[in-house]
């Protein structure tokens, strides 16, 4: 079964996406199979759609969704009742494996107010740097139970296959930059300066690769249009010409002199 559930609006987090929820939840991709698989490789464990997950800070639910064939209970955390008013559900005309039961709630990542140790897995996906991360530290080790996973992840650079087009994404990249929050310097460093406490949380993994993906441009434009960055490049820049469509402009022609 499904079900969803919001309250009134959470405050004290950093909001950046409530105001376009629908276009985040259509424009952000679904994280690849590669990704699910490392992590269940790394646990070393079936969850053979046993025990309990909790996907904090969800979002749309990208990954939410995708937790459901290996666990009997997925629950999406987020603060934003507008974002979970947009939130993904698995099309059940599609697929012929039981699913397990998809619950959303309104919660902020530091107070989740769920009850202790109830967690076989908590999952923050591409979320974790906009967190107050002493406070969620403390909630994820509460929320575990023991032997349980916390697993981080987060997308990093994107590189295009010819130096042509290569050179119009650093150029869009310039201009963006400056607007992007302080917390996303966690992102560009792949996480590698998460401070994540090892006393709470032993035998630490920190893994990067990368996976190749096919876009359409228009797809891409999308994806670009629903980051915080481009939002306040805009919102600052009302007299500039769009920025994703000179950027989608300039890939066109790269394309063509390949």
């Amino acid at each position: 079964g499904y079900e969803a559930m919001t309250s009134a609006p959470s405050s004290g987090f950093v909001d950046l996406f409530s105001g376009h929820s629908t276009q985040y939840a259509q424009a952000r991709p679904q994280y690849p199979d590669l990704l699910y698989s490392k992590i269940f490789d790394y646990t070393g464990e079936s969850y053979k759609r046993t025990g309990l997950a909790l996907d904090i800070g969800c979002g749309s639910g990208q990954a939410t969704v995708a937790l459901l064939s290996r666990f009997d209970h997925v629950i999406g955390l987020d603060p934003s009742p507008q974002q979970l008013s947009a939130a993904l559900y698995p099309d059940t005309t599609t697929t012929t494996s039981k699913l397990g039961k998809l619950e959303y709630k309104c919660a902020k990542a530091e107070d989740t107010k769920l009850d202790a140790g109830i967690a076989d897995m908590i999952t923050v996906a591409t979320a974790v740097h906009w967190f107050d991360l002493p406070s969620f530290w403390t909630e994820a080790h509460r929320l575990l139970r023991p032997g349980g996973y916390l697993i981080l992840w987060t997308n990093s650079e994107t590189y295009m296959p010819t130096p042509e087009m290569q050179k119009v994404r650093d150029d869009f990249d310039k201009k963006v930059d400056p607007y992007w929050s302080p917390l996303l310097h966690l992102v560009r460093s792949r996480y590698a300066n998460l401070d994540v406490p090892k006393d709470r949380f032993i035998n630490h993994v920190h893994s990067v690769f990368c996976v190749p993906r096919v876009m359409r441009l228009r797809e891409y434009g999308a994806f670009l249009r629903s980051w915080s960055a481009v939002r306040k490049y805009a919102e600052e820049n009302p007299d500039m010409p769009d920025v994703v469509g000179v950027l989608e402009e300039g890939m066109m022609k790269a394309m063509n002199k390949t």
